[in-house]
């Protein structure tokens, strides 16, 4: 049990690490390029995203495994 909360701990600091790290670059880095922040976020094909995602299923999977 405590496994389980250790991990789901990193995954969910992960995530909004993550998260806060695409909010900056998309209002920082592209806000003066064409589409701007909303381009950026929108893009599913950057890295940052695609980890989000994964971290997102993994945490999801974690849960699941705990409540089976």
């Amino acid at each position: 049990m405590a496994v389980t909360a250790v991990l789901l701990f990193i995954c969910s600091t992960m995530h909004v690490s993550i998260d806060l790290v695409r909010i900056m670059r998309a209002f920082d880095t592209y806000r003066s390029i064409d589409g701007g922040p909303e381009a950026y976020l929108g893009n599913v094909r950057k890295l940052t995203h695609i980890l989000k995602s994964t971290v997102y299923i993994t945490e999801t999977c974690i849960s699941d495994a705990l409540v089976v």
